[in-house]
C-alpha cells in the first residue's frame, strides 16, 4: 500500500499538463497510465494534426511544442501540418523536462473512505490518495451506431479508435460511416498506405468544405480560454441557446470542414462519397462479405465497416469509476453521462477532479481538444493548492 497527495489517472495531454503544474506548485503526485496511450494506439501512422504549433501542454509556457521544434533544429514551416508522431515526441520530451515518472499501471477500482481515495490497481497494488485527477482519453467513449452492433457480428465493424493498422487492408473494400476529418483522413491513408481497393464514405450532411481554418474563430477560442481562467464558470452561466450556438460553431468548424491538404487525397477513384445518405440496413453473407443498403436505395458490398462516428461521454464506461457512480451518499452526480463539476473541475465527491472531454458539459466544447489541457491544469492545481496550504 502506498500513499500520495495526488493521484493522476491518465498520461495524455491533460494528465501530463496537470501533473507538471502540480509539481511546480510543490504537490507530489503519482501518475498512472500509458504515456500518450491514445495517441500511440488509436492514431494511424501518417496522421496529421489540424492544429498549428501554438497548441501545447505546458501551463508555464516554457517547454512548448515550438520550443521542442527549435531544440530539434527544425523550422515551423517545415513541420506543418504537424504529424501526430512529432507531437508524441514532443510530449515525451516535455515529460522528461519535468522529470515526470509515469507508471504503466492501471486502476481497476476507485473508492472513497473516510475522506481518502483508495485505488486498486490491476497488478494488485493499492494507492491511497488525498486527491484524484481523472484525465481519461476518449477511447472508452467511442460511439458506435446501435444498428451496426445489432445487425453484424463484432468482427465485421470497428471504430476508428480501434482501426489504425492498415497493413492488411490491401485489396479489400470498406465502408466508412461519418463525414468529418477523421473519416476522410482514414480513407486517404487506407488508400495510400494500405492500398485498399475501394472505400465508400457515407454521411448525412452536405459535403464538408475544403478550406483553411477560420482564424477569427480560433482566435475567439483563445479568448474563451482566457475567460475560463479569469471568470469562473462563465460557460455554464450562458443561456442554453448561447451554449447551443457555440456548440454549433464548433461543429461547423471542426466537423463540417476538411483541411485543404486532404483535397487531392480524397478525389481518387478508389474513394466514393455518399453525401446526405445513411446506412439503412446491412447483413453478413455466408462468404464473409457485408451487403449494405443505403437510404438512397443503392446496395454496395464491402469487407468491413469503419465507424468514424466520434465519441459520446458516459462516465460509467470507465471501469474504475463504476463504484463511485453507483447510487449512494459518496457517488458522482451525473447529467447525461457527464460528471457535474464545479468551477475547478471538482466533482460532487470532494477531492475528485475530472478533465478533458468529461468536462465539456460544464466548461465547453474546447475541452474536447488538447488546447484545454493547460487551462484545466491551472484551475485544478489552484484548487488543490488551497487545500494543500490549509493542511500545512
Amino acid at each position: 500500500m502506498e500513499r500520495t497527495s495526488l493521484l493522476v489517472i491518465g498520461a495524455g495531454p491533460y494528465g501530463l499538463s496537470t501533473a507538471s503544474y502540480a509539481k511546480h506548485a510543490g504537490i507530489t503526485s503519482i501518475i498512472l497510465g500509458e504515456p500518450m496511450g491514445f495517441w500511440r494506439q488509436s492514431m494511424p501512422r501518417g496522421m496529421l494534426l489540424r492544429t498549428g504549433t501554438g497548441w501545447q501542454i505546458d501551463p508555464l509556457r516554457t517547454f512548448t511544442l515550438r520550443a521542442y521544434i527549435e531544440e530539434r533544429g527544425l523550422r515551423e514551416k517545415d513541420v506543418l501540418p504537424v504529424p501526430a508522431e512529432l507531437f508524441i515526441e514532443y510530449a515525451d520530451w516535455f515529460r522528461h523536462q519535468y522529470n515526470l515518472e509515469v507508471r504503466r499501471s492501471f486502476v481497476k477500482d476507485l473508492t472513497r473512505h473516510d475522506g481518502l481515495f483508495e485505488a486498486s490497481l490491476t497488478n494488485g497494488n493499492i494507492i491511497i490518495a488525498d486527491n484524484v485527477v481523472a484525465a481519461p482519453g476518449v477511447r472508452d467513449f467511442a460511439n458506435l451506431p446501435k444498428g451496426i452492433s445489432q445487425q453484424l457480428s463484432p468482427g465485421c465493424y470497428s471504430h476508428t479508435a480501434q482501426f489504425t493498422d492498415f497493413d492488411l487492408v490491401a485489396g479489400r473494400r470498406y465502408l466508412i460511416i461519418g463525414g468529418g476529418q477523421s473519416a476522410f483522413e482514414w480513407a486517404a491513408l487506407m488508400c495510400e498506405d494500405g492500398k485498399a481497393e475501394k472505400i465508400h464514405i457515407v454521411y448525412r450532411h452536405d459535403p464538408p468544405a475544403l478550406r483553411s481554418a477560420n482564424h477569427d474563430f480560433w482566435a475567439s477560442v483563445e479568448e474563451m480560454m482566457d475567460l475560463t481562467l479569469s471568470v469562473r464558470g462563465w460557460f455554464r452561466r450562458l443561456s442554453s441557446a448561447d451554449r447551443e450556438a457555440l456548440m454549433q460553431q464548433f461543429s461547423v468548424e471542426g466537423r463540417r470542414r476538411l483541411e485543404p491538404w486532404l483535397a487531392a487525397r480524397i478525389t481518387r477513384g478508389s474513394i466514393k462519397q455518399w453525401a446526405k445518405t445513411r446506412l439503412a440496413a446491412c447483413k453478413e453473407r455466408p462468404n464473409g462479405e457485408i451487403e449494405v443498403i443505403l437510404s438512397c436505395g443503392d446496395r454496395i458490398v464491402v469487407d468491413h465497416i469503419i465507424c468514424a462516428t466520434g465519441y459520446r461521454v458516459d462516465i460509467r464506461k470507465l471501469s474504475y469509476m463504476r463504484t463511485l457512480t453507483r447510487a449512494g451518499p459518496a457517488s458522482l452526480s451525473l447529467s447525461g453521462g457527464y460528471p457535474v463539476l464545479d468551477n475547478y473541475f471538482q466533482s460532487a465527491i470532494p477531492g475528485l477532479f475530472l478533465s478533458g472531454i468529461t468536462a465539456v458539459r460544464d466548461f465547453g466544447p474546447f475541452f474536447r481538444f488538447l488546447r484545454g489541457s493547460t487551462v484545466a491544469a491551472q484551475l485544478i492545481v489552484s484548487r488543490l493548492a488551497k487545500d494543500f496550504d490549509g493542511r500545512n
